[in-house]
């Protein structure tokens, strides 16, 4: 696995819940991110509650940056904890389930609108009205000018790569094969060789020569 749900499932293998408020960041988890005293600390913490449970490395940090810049979307446009909760949860399901199925950026940013959409009509049991028509557009905007702008590079890092080393053994002995030398002694008339005979026949008909 290349990261914590990495087929859009939640941590035990369950699908991700039909809304996603509170669903992976409680309120009281979002207080004390507020409160927290570094930068480092606010993504290590936000990092452990989206689900981000690999080994150090480059992969943690790309992940751990995109819900970073998630959160200080949320807290630029001044988002409720509500609104703050959903739209995390939303964009991480997203980029989970993107990453898995290898979805091109069409296919994406399709599901990505109508999980959006979901969240922002007040008509249950299908749909919660947790974003308004203004956020609509601003977070559209943002994640067309974020994720979906760099979504190629996204989907590079998680690619199988194969790398093919070539060397050469300076050890190996070439055989350089035998050369023959030739002096003007070896030279002979191509019209005495029978095997070219047929080359000179028009010649030998104008001079008379056998």
């Amino acid at each position: 696995q290349v990261f914590g749900s990495p087929t859009g499932r939640s941590m035990a293998g369950e699908p991700p819940p039909l809304f996603l408020t509170y669903a992976h960041i409680t309120r009281e988890q979002l207080e004390v991110l507020s409160d927290a005293r570094t930068r480092k600390q606010q993504k290590d913490d936000l990092g452990r509650h989206m689900g981000i449970n690999q080994q150090e490395g480059f992969h943690t940090e790309i992940l751990r940056d995109f819900h970073y810049n998630n959160y200080l979307f949320c807290m630029e446009n001044k988002f409720t904890p509500e609104k703050t909760s959903t739209f995390l949860s939303l964009m991480k399901v997203v980029y989970e389930r993107s990453i898995a199925r290898r979805e091109s950026a069409a296919d994406s940013f399709t599901a990505m609108k109508d999980l959006l959409l979901k969240h922002s009509v007040q008509r249950p049991p299908f749909s919660v009205g947790v974003f308004s028509f203004d956020n609509l557009k601003v977070i559209t905007d943002f994640v067309a000018n974020t994720f979906y702008r760099h979504y190629k590079l996204y989907k590079y890092t998680y690619e199988s790569h194969r790398e093919l080393d070539i060397r050469i053994d300076d050890g190996i002995q070439y055989r350089i094969p035998f050369v023959e030398r030739f002096t003007e002694d070896d030279e002979v008339d191509p019209r005495d060789q029978p095997e070219l005979a047929d080359m000179f026949e028009a010649e030998h008909a104008m001079t008379g020569t056998a």
